[in-house]
């Protein structure tokens, strides 16, 4: 199916907030197909050894082009039609996830993402989204968006010591 891995935000202090209320990590899958997905026999793990962790419901669907957010904090009671929630938590701003669907009775590996060192609200995702080729921690998250591989603000500083101290011709003494 068309259906990737786009996005993860493993560490969100200051982000999206879920159903209830909370900022929790997410992740987000894109289908940039021309038609739904049917996400019945799909799964999302945290690690490579358990890849039906946990399993999406069986009415899920992810429309053309949609951006899904699914919730990434170990509480699945949360879960809504319109919220899923899984049943693992993204603890660390490094770890793995996988995407997988049994088909006639095999398990297969759809799509899987390997993220390190994420910075705390910054996300790790596809540039272009839909692919799994170029991926990157990113300064803005968007979740249920285009991901955005926009740089963060460039930090500039002037050392004045050195302007104050030097001797004509703006060389140390």
């Amino acid at each position: 199916p068309t259906l990737w891995l786009n996005e993860v935000e493993p560490v969100n202090v200051s982000g999206l907030t879920d159903n209830a209320g909370q900022r929790e990590p997410w992740i987000e899958l894109h289908n940039p197909g021309a038609a739904p997905v049917a996400l019945a026999d799909c799964f999302l793990s945290d690690n490579y050894t358990n890849l039906t962790q946990w399993a999406f419901p069986s009415d899920a669907i992810i429309n053309p082009g949609q951006f899904l957010v699914v919730w990434a904090d170990g509480q699945p009671a949360q879960s809504t039609p319109g919220n899923l929630h899984t049943s693992f938590r993204l603890t660390t701003n490094t770890g793995s996830i996988a995407l997988s669907r049994s088909i006639d009775g095999s398990l297969q590996l759809l799509d899987y993402l390997n993220f390190n060192a994420v910075p705390t609200d910054w996300s790790y995702g596809a540039v272009p989204d839909g692919q799994p080729f170029y991926r990157y921690s990113l300064y803005h998250p968007t979740p249920g968006m285009a991901n955005d591989a926009t740089s963060p603000p460039l930090s500039v500083r002037i050392n004045e010591w050195m302007a104050a101290n030097s001797a004509p011709g703006g060389f140390p003494d």
